[in-house]
């Protein structure tokens, strides 16, 4: 099983909302008709839901839907520890996101040491930001997958008791 974070809070920025009541409930569905459009000088970041630790360090993958104009910027996304906004720290940051004119899913697996470096899953929170030029198109979707592991124990640690057969 896995468990999956999406967006709960959203601070835009100079970005747009497109056909949603919030963004976070925008970034939240799998619709193509809502999202946040065209980020051209800022960020856009928010709180995940709550995960529980799975005692794993594999399994850990940054999920982001989106489409853009070829040829205008790139965008990335990225996962951050602590308070939105303030001061956080940097977990993983995917490669440059596809330039595609259809919506496309991006994908980032964390590394062991990435993974390892999260002590709080519930202060976890996204932010998808520009990278070159002016990233002209939508961010669709963004979610946290993790393992359903035995829970407890800290990053990349922990055990799990399976009993068999009672």
């Amino acid at each position: 099983m896995t468990q999956t974070a999406r967006p709960t809070g959203t601070t835009l920025n100079n970005w747009t909302l497109n056909g949603a009541g919030t963004a976070h409930q925008c970034l939240n569905d799998e619709s193509d008709s809502t999202r946040i459009s065209d980020i051209s000088t800022a960020d856009a970041y928010g709180t995940l839901g709550t995960l529980s630790d799975p005692g794993l360090n594999t399994g850990h993958v940054i999920r982001i839907r989106g489409q853009s104009a070829p040829g205008t910027g790139s965008a990335t996304a990225s996962l951050y520890q602590g308070n939105p906004g303030g001061a956080g720290t940097l977990i993983a940051t995917t490669p440059a996101l596809s330039e595609l004119e259809t919506p496309t899913e991006d994908s980032y697996t964390l590394s062991g040491a990435e993974a390892d470096a999260i002590t709080d899953y519930a202060t976890l929170y996204w932010r998808v930001q520009r990278g070159t030029g002016t990233f002209v198109g939508d961010i669709l979707e963004y979610r946290f997958d993790v393992p359903d592991g035995g829970g407890g124990g800290g990053a990349g640690t922990g055990s799990q008791m399976i009993v068999v057969g009672l």
